[in-house]
């Protein structure tokens, strides 16, 4: 799959922050997250989310932890930083009037 460079400077980094705004997850575990929210992308293409988590990790936005699974092998999940926390809240401010006439 060619990557869309405009999905990593549009909404996609911004929907996984907002998963992970409600909590740490696995990349398997956002997919499911966002199927349940009725985006279908990820799902047929599950591969599509890891470049995103890369490049989230990649700015700090979010950080890599380990968690053990049941079977004792670890599973990598994704967590905000106080970093990614920030770069979320600032897209939720309402735009001033002024910058929206620029």
């Amino acid at each position: 799959m060619k990557q869309n460079n405009n999905l990593f400077r549009g909404c996609v980094p911004r929907l996984v922050l907002g998963l992970l705004k409600s909590g740490e997850g696995s990349g398997f575990e956002l997919i499911s997250r966002l199927e349940n929210r009725g985006c279908v992308f990820f799902r047929q293409q599950e591969a599509a989310i890891y470049p995103v988590l890369h490049f989230l990790e990649h700015k700090g936005l979010v950080r890599v932890c380990l968690r053990r699974r049941e079977d004792g092998r670890f599973r990598r999940c994704y967590r905000l930083t106080a970093k990614g926390k920030a770069r979320l809240n600032k897209h939720k401010e309402p735009q001033r009037q002024e910058d929206v006439k620029k």
